[in-house]
């Protein structure tokens, strides 16, 4: 715990480095890079990049340019060239699961009570919205919001000009990974 509190005797100590999303460009010149370092064993991928670009650029949609999955997505290239993105989309899913089952389990259980409630909505939802749908006064849903906020899982979102202001899951590949563990045949079918 010292070394994630802020105020941790060893927090100081090491060096904090805040990953941004990569755009396409960016994830594809990243999987290029690492295929060309691998050699032989990447050449799978460099194909895949040259054929078959748009199956690619759809996973970047899907995970939402998360430098974490790119590791993951590239592994998943190497070893078949031949699948498409929905069984891309599955394998990363499973691959996932166990960091992102972690992530939910971790969570005190009115922060796992608001999580389901945004993640569920998928669009960006207001604090009010997250009361109605876990039963929960809206100040307790709005002390979660901060909390899941500042832990990096859920984003703040402008939804209008008067200042409003919605939440969503800020991983939206972690929220794609919830609605399919976790969400209603029709919603996970969508």
């Amino acid at each position: 715990d010292g070394i994630c509190e802020p105020d941790g005797a060893l927090h100081h100590a090491f060096a904090v480095t805040q990953l941004d999303r990569l755009s396409k460009a960016e994830l594809i010149a990243c999987l290029r890079s690492l295929a060309l370092a691998r050699g032989t064993e990447g050449e799978n991928v460099l194909q895949v990049l040259s054929s078959d670009s748009a199956r690619v650029k759809t996973m970047h949609d899907l995970t939402g340019g998360n430098p974490r999955t790119l590791t993951m997505l590239y592994m998943l290239l190497e070893t078949d060239t031949e699948g498409d993105v929905f069984q891309d989309l599955e394998r990363l899913l499973d691959q996932a699961t166990v960091l992102y089952k972690a992530r939910v389990e971790d969570l005190p259980a009115q922060a796992r009570v608001v999580l389901d409630a945004v993640a569920l909505a998928w669009d960006p939802t207001l604090a009010a919205a997250v009361s109605a749908a876990t039963l929960l006064e809206v100040t307790v849903v709005s002390s979660q919001l901060d909390r899941l906020q500042k832990e990096g899982i859920i984003e703040k979102v402008p939804v209008s000009k008067k200042s409003r202001t919605a939440f969503q899951i800020s991983e939206r590949f972690f929220n794609i990974w919830y609605l399919m563990r976790h969400g209603p045949r029709r919603q996970r079918s969508r």
